[in-house]
């Protein structure tokens, strides 16, 4: 398989990548040279190649990018985790994407004072954020019997990327979090609570909480948004920070581990 030359056209939209001069993390860059590269290399057969590449290395330099793909280092950048470190206990601190300097200044600053933290950068609202936050016609509810819109309002359904609290009237709390619509997530709890006995829910964290505290009977629940964010990345580490904060019963703590774990996609 060849890259089709509408791959590469000069004056195309198809061609606009994160450019080299634009206000984003240097390794969002360093990610989008990989990305360009790899694109190239898994469409392509092993005699066109060179051909593939070479397209790329167009793209990238249409874009700002250095003609050999490599970006100067930043000489003031401050020293480089260990990645084989345990960092499951260090504090997440986010910080809004300013500059890379800005960035390594809180880093180093961390660093002087002895404070292990992992930094992490978060963008701004964009205005698709701003934009689809306030469509005025999602706030109807098109669904039948909604669970979700008595709890916290009209078109509350429909939202997407929440992270979200569900309190038993036991006292016990659940965080999570969904890229999808808040009523597809919320109904999958609701159903285990109500029928925590079904054979399909006997594993779920609500029938367990049944079996313990309710003697097997069905439970009330309730819900409350905490978040909205509708990159996956940022509301995992959301759903942490809450979960750090409110410390749930019925979490199994695993969403931290999971969020410390991939970390490094975010340095």
């Amino acid at each position: 398989m060849v890259v089709s030359s509408r791959w590469y056209r000069k004056p195309s939209n198809k061609n606009l990548l994160v450019r080299m001069d634009s206000s984003h993390p240097t390794q969002q860059k360093v990610n989008t040279i990989r990305t360009t590269q790899k694109t190239a290399t898994g469409n392509s057969t092993t005699d066109q190649l060179k051909y593939s590449m070479d397209l790329a290395k167009k793209v990238l330099i249409t874009n700002g990018y250095p003609p050999n793909g490599v970006l100067p280092k930043n000489n003031k950048q401050c020293r480089q985790h260990d990645s084989n470190k345990d960092r499951s206990n260090h504090p997440i601190l986010p910080i809004p994407f300013v500059s890379d300097s800005v960035t390594n200044l809180v880093r180093s600053s961390l660093y002087q004072v002895g404070l292990e933290a992992t930094v992490v950068e978060l963008k701004g609202k964009s205005l698709r954020d701003l934009l689809v936050k306030n469509r005025l016609f999602d706030v109807r509810c098109a669904r039948r019997h909604c669970r979700v819109c008595p709890e916290i309002g009209e078109g509350g359904c429909e939202k997407k990327g929440v992270v979200y609290q569900i309190d038993c009237d036991c006292g016990e709390i659940y965080v999570g979090e969904t890229g999808r619509p808040l009523a597809d997530r919320f109904n999958e709890h609701a159903r285990a609570a109500e029928k925590p006995d079904s054979k399909s829910y006997l594993a779920t964290t609500w029938a367990k909480l049944s079996r313990e505290k309710h003697g097997g009977r069905s439970l009330n629940i309730s819900l409350k948004v905490l978040d909205m964010e509708r990159n996956t990345v940022r509301r995992k580490i959301l759903e942490g920070i809450h979960i750090k904060a409110l410390n749930p019963t019925l979490n199994t703590k695993e969403e931290l581990t999971d969020l410390v774990a991939n970390m490094d996609i975010l340095e």
